[in-house]
């Protein structure tokens, strides 16, 4: 970067006291904006939706009741709208089904749709039959209903024609969408999640949650189950799975459904079973709260029969009887679970496991568990208890469990019983388990070690794990280890916010010094920074919450920004670490992107109580990355805007973490803040935070 300069700020004006000593949590929701043009699907109410036919010869006078649904696209913006499709039929009192559809009578499909006001939308047009009959229809929308009148009128003179008028009521479909892959039914309350498991047809659907959803059944409205709540088992009397299987597509989207609670029956979970097709991703399920009295019960799924799960976890109590387990309770053959874990504690006879109850495989084939773990207490009566995988026929790679586990026979920490070794199917290899914590000394599988032992990377290096930083094993950098202090945890562990949810939790809390003055939000998708140009030095901040990362490591954070303002005063947004959490050290190190009145620029400032250290570099473009890494080694701080380590390093800060901050673990914050700059979240925000690399200290 050319044209460096110092950066004169007045003396010591920008000290921004980070007062988190005393700081208040603040998390704020906030919910997108519909788009311009949506799609969506209505369904008809057939008690008060109607079709009058009229006239001919012999004067008649029908009325039919209309039953289905069609997709509605407004586009505001425009001011047009369409009917996308229409699936709908008419039958007269008697229940007899009427032989023209709705599309064939109105030609729904072909009329161009005009947006009158925000919610009015007008359909004129002809029909399609060959009677060249007007259409004239009017489609009133109200929150998430539409009410369509209007009717048809023949040509005059016309021979034997009958007219047609309409008043029916359609309800939107869950929270909108088609249902289709580029745009999923939108699930955002209990009642929608509800009315999918109740409308089998949508199981082979797309669908995107879109909030968190509470099933708690004290709140009004709420229930306790007594089957699954999506695909549920139709008849408990025996093993076999009874019911129309789940085969579509469910993203949780980062979000949660919690405090499910079902009482009695088997194949049981938010899910009863996944099929073929059926896909499971980014879903937390939370505090759930299941009792089956039969087979295949798990927090997640009962069964997993050939579908995928990825990045998705549970949180709560699971029972059942046999196929027990905290996420599923059997993962079937060409059934997959990547990414994902469960803190549930477990309890049941026969085959129960903290993630899966029974990983089946044979001939062949198998059900896969990868890059996965679980942490809670698993209880059997009987046979097969394992802390991730009662009884294991599948393949398990990738897996650790932490949990205390007790039981009858076959009682594994990480596997109760590995099946046959028959054809491979069931055997373990490269395992290895804690001797003193356990205070087991023998296992029909893995090797023994000590505490000390499990906390040694090349321990685990030398039996072919792969671990970031090193590629003798690979290249896929699955496992990373804080020596010395913890076991290999699963790199996938480490944090990334890409901040679509509208939340701080779980990774931050909302540090605002005045949010009068300066406000930090997570709005459009992204971390965006709201000014006064009021505001003097004033910044508000996310905190990492709950971790932090380990000085005595290297580590690598980058956040991606935009800061596009250039007017009277000084700006930034920050990408930083600190090592406390107190308002008189006045310890930190940042990086970054602003401008000073009309100049862009990128700063790097540490301050470690009277120690300052502050330069400023000219910078040309409105958006970009700021990266900051970490070599303990050499105690050396890297900050840049092209990339990680000291090689891509603007500037390098040395002697700050080991020396001066004695290798405290470090917080991270993102922020923006403004000195005499009106900022709005379109001038200043920030998004994709990724920690790349490092070790992670939990609080």
């Amino acid at each position: 970067m050319n044209g460096k300069r110092q950066f004169q700020r007045g003396g010591d004006t920008r000290r921004r006291s980070i007062v988190l000593a005393a700081m208040s949590l603040c998390i704020c929701l906030f919910t997108q904006p519909a788009r311009a043009g949506q799609t969506s699907t209505y369904v008809f109410d057939p008690g008060r939706s109607a079709v009058v036919k009229t006239g001919g010869f012999a004067g008649v006078h029908i009325t039919y009741s209309v039953k289905g649904q069609f997709h509605l696209t407004v586009d505001f913006d425009t001011g047009m709208a369409m009917f996308g499709w229409v699936d709908a039929g008419l039958a007269d009192e008697k229940d007899a089904v009427y032989g023209r559809t709705l599309n064939d009578i109105f030609n729904l499909t072909g009329l161009p749709g005009a947006v009158v006001d925000d919610a009015t939308v007008e359909f004129v047009g002809k029909t399609a039959d060959g009677t060249e009959s007007d259409v004239r229809l009017r489609l009133a929308l109200r929150d998430d209903s539409a009410h369509l009148t209007g009717g048809t009128t023949p040509p005059p003179n016309s021979a034997d024609m009958f007219f047609y008028d309409i008043d029916a009521i359609a309800s939107k479909k869950y929270a909108g969408g088609t249902g289709e892959p580029n745009d999923p039914y939108q699930i955002a309350t209990a009642a929608d999640l509800i009315a999918l498991g109740e409308t089998p047809d949508d199981y082979d659907k797309h669908f995107i949650l879109t909030a968190d959803i509470d099933l708690d059944p004290n709140l009004p409205g709420g229930k306790v189950f007594d089957k699954a709540v999506i695909a549920p088992d139709a008849n408990d009397a025996n093993w076999e799975f009874d019911g129309t299987p789940f085969t579509g597509v469910f993203d949780g989207n980062d979000h949660t459904i919690s405090r499910l609670t079902i009482q009695r029956g088997a194949y049981l979970g938010l899910f009863g079973y996944l099929d073929y097709g059926a896909e499971v991703k980014n879903l937390g399920v939370v505090y759930v709260n299941i009792a089956g009295s039969g087979c295949c019960v798990g927090g997640l799924a009962g069964s997993n029969g050939r579908g995928n799960i990825t990045a998705s976890y549970s949180t709560g109590i699971v029972s059942g009887d046999a196929h027990i387990g905290g996420l599923v309770g059997t993962n079937h053959v060409r059934a997959s679970i990547t990414s994902s874990y469960s803190t549930c504690a477990v309890t049941g006879d026969d085959h129960v496991g903290g993630l899966v109850g029974c990983n089946q495989g044979g001939s062949g084939h198998w059900g896969h568990i990868g890059n996965s773990y679980s942490t809670g207490t698993v209880m059997g009566i009987g046979e097969c208890v394992g802390g991730l995988v009662g009884v294991n026929w599948g393949h398990v790679a990738q897996c650790y469990s932490t949990g205390v586990i007790d039981g009858g026979t076959d009682i594994g920490g990480l596997i109760g019983s590995n099946g046959s070794v028959q054809e491979g199917w069931g055997t373990s290899t490269d395992c290895f388990w804690d001797i003193q914590t356990s205070g087991q000394t023998t296992s029909a599988g893995g090797t023994g070690k000590t505490t000390a032992e499990m906390q040694i990377a090349s321990i685990f290096l030398q039996a072919g794990w792969d671990f970031v930083g090193e590629t003798a094993n690979g290249t896929e950098d699955i496992w990373r280890v804080f020596e010395g202090k913890d076991y290999p945890r699963l790199s996938w562990q480490l944090p990334a916010d890409d901040f679509e949810d509208g939340k701080a939790g779980p990774l931050w809390f909302v540090y605002e010094v005045d949010p009068q003055l300066v406000q930090i939000k997570e709005r459009n998708g992204r971390l965006e920074t709201a000014a006064s140009a009021e505001a003097q030095n004033v910044d508000a901040f996310y905190v990492s919450d709950g971790w932090r990362l380990d000085a005595t490591k290297g580590f690598a954070i980058r956040v991606d920004f935009h800061f596009s303002n250039q007017s009277g005063g000084d700006g930034r947004v920050t990408l930083g670490v600190l090592p406390v959490l107190d308002p008189s050290a006045m310890k930190w190190a940042e990086l970054e992107a602003g401008c000073f009145d009309t100049g862009p620029f990128y700063l790097y400032e540490v301050r470690d109580g009277a120690w300052v250290q502050e330069i400023v570099a000219d910078r040309s473009s409105d958006s970009g990355t700021l990266y900051m890494s970490y070599d303990p080694d050499a105690d050396e701080l890297y900050f840049s805007d092209t990339g990680y380590g000291k090689a891509n390093a603007w500037r390098t800060v040395t002697g700050l973490l080991k020396g001066r901050w004695a290798s405290e673990p470090v917080y991270v914050i993102l922020g923006g803040g403004s000195e005499g700059m009106a900022l709005t979240g379109a001038d200043a925000w920030l998004d994709h935070f990724v920690v790349s690399s490092g070790e992670l200290v939990l609080n």
